[in-house]
């Protein structure tokens, strides 16, 4: 009982209106006294009103008033019975304390800091910590606080901008670089984690986030954040958030080469559904044909895996012709065609015409294939050593003059390495006659046109593959 009249006498001269700044003075520093030495305090300010009484206090005198008033509100607000059972009577002194944050850094600042990052765990007092300002406060003070501040400084911008759209709005509008600085320059595993997170709420709610984001250098930070991420469904959110970011073309560049490409060709291929497939690829086209820098980006993403991907499954004329184009677009670099190789795509360039196919794209691709071909004497060993010799042949009897052409386009170039005929013991000769090329090729020839000639020059190569073993044989 004299703990509560204690607590109550120093109320009464805090709020007696014929106060001087002295008895003012007195008063709340008996408070912040009676709190500091008997927890029980804590309780009996609450619940004589004592919050609103202090924070009045503190606003009207401000200097060593507001110091103490400040003091007293962040010791209530670090009970956690109090934040449990009387956030609402915590709210009056919200105001004063996100004011502190901007004053000098003194030991009542910190006290401060922390306690609007207990204030912001409650839901109920989020609105009013928003309405103090306190996002533009703690942006403010993100590069002069020390590792152990400043966790309490990202968590709290974090649950600022769990709350809304609005307050993630407001965040974008005072600038994200304090955040974008804190997720990739600092050490602390824990500060990066928060201050990426907010990132990633932030890219949710708009394009326009996604390239303030990206202006500013938050790219790396969402490509850790996936590459950190345990739990699937947030490595699926982060990964579908840098697929909208590259699909932005003010950010692509900057994306692609911030290392975004590989998060999201891997969301697609693990949610496999054909929309966000389809958008990667959107992405990997456009890449693709932007240039030898950009290419390089894509293919070290992993965009040959989507490559294959598309092309073995039934994704429309469109995304094949996009697929098609950027196997083609690679072929003149080594580094990127070896990723062409190793995915195993140069195969599903050789398949029969599917039933689904337009005529179009079964042209495009064997045109492809050709350039493939064209391109590297490795393509030609791997796409008979891999089967494709029914569907390469198959496409030289095809009844259309122009696919049957290029199939003995191809066949020309399976047949020749460094510009010489290959042996007719050599695995390409051997799997393209035990395929029936000479009646196939044969019968193309007899055909008018130019399949005649191309169909000509496949069987003269099979011929000159046969006088060279015969050659060497009587050597």
């Amino acid at each position: 009982m004299a703990s509560r009249n204690g607590v109550q006498d120093a109320l009464q001269v805090c709020q007696d209106p014929t106060n001087t700044e002295e008895t003012a003075l007195t008063g709340v520093w008996t408070l912040s006294k009676l709190v500091e030495s008997d927890e029980s305090n804590i309780g009996h300010v609450v619940e004589l009103g004592g919050v609103t009484i202090v924070s009045d206090l503190g606003r009207t005198w401000g200097g060593d008033i507001a110091y103490l008033a400040c003091k007293v509100l962040s010791v209530v607000a670090l009970d956690a019975d109090v934040m449990c059972k009387s956030v609402d009577k915590m709210l009056a002194g919200i105001p004063l304390l996100v004011d502190r944050l901007k004053e000098e850094q003194d030991d009542v600042w910190g006290l401060s800091i922390v306690a609007v990052s207990k204030i912001a765990g409650s839901p109920q007092a989020l609105p009013t910590l928003l309405q103090s300002g306190a996002v533009e406060r703690l942006l403010s003070i993100c590069n002069v606080c020390d590792n152990r501040l400043l966790k309490y400084v990202s968590s709290t911008i974090l649950k600022l901008a769990m709350h809304d759209a609005e307050t993630r709005s407001q965040i974008i509008q005072e600038g994200v670089t304090p955040l974008v600085n804190l997720s990739r320059g600092n050490n602390d595993p824990l500060i990066t984690y928060y201050s990426a997170l907010t990132l990633l709420y932030i890219c949710l709610d708009s394009q326009a986030n996604c390239t303030a984001i990206c202006s500013t250098g938050g790219v790396p930070t969402l490509v850790q954040l996936y590459s950190n991420a345990e739990d699937p469904e947030l490595k699926k959110t982060v990964g579908t958030v840098l697929v909208q970011l590259l699909a932005e073309e003010s950010c692509r560049s900057v994306g692609a080469e911030g290392g975004a490409v590989a998060p999201a060709v891997s969301t697609a291929l693990s949610d496999q559904k054909a929309e966000l497939v389809q958008n990667v690829l959107l992405v990997i086209h456009r890449l693709c044909i932007d240039g030898i820098s950009q290419q390089r980006c894509a293919m070290r993403g992993g965009a040959a895996d989507l490559l294959k991907h598309v092309l073995s499954q039934q994704h429309g004329p469109l995304f094949m012709q996009m697929a098609l184009e950027s196997v083609a677009a690679v072929c003149e670099d080594p580094e990127m065609f070896a990723a062409v190789l190793e995915a195993s795509i140069v195969p599903n360039l050789m398949q029969s015409q599917r039933e689904t196919e337009t005529l179009a794209t079964y042209k495009l691709r064997l045109q492809t294939l050709s350039t493939v071909l064209a391109s590297s004497e490795p393509a030609r060993d791997s796409i008979l050593a891999q089967g494709a010799s029914h569907g390469l042949l198959g496409a030289c009897e095809h009844e259309d003059d122009d696919v049957a052409e290029q199939g003995c386009i191809c066949v020309s170039l399976v047949l020749t390495e460094s510009g010489h005929p290959v042996k007719l013991s050599d695995t390409r000769a051997a799997n393209l006659l035990v395929a029936g090329a000479i009646s196939k090729l044969t019968a193309a020839s007899r055909r008018s046109g130019a399949l005649h000639k191309v169909a000509e020059d496949a069987l003269h190569l099979l011929g000159l593959a046969s006088d060279v073993e015969n050659e060497q044989h009587n050597a």
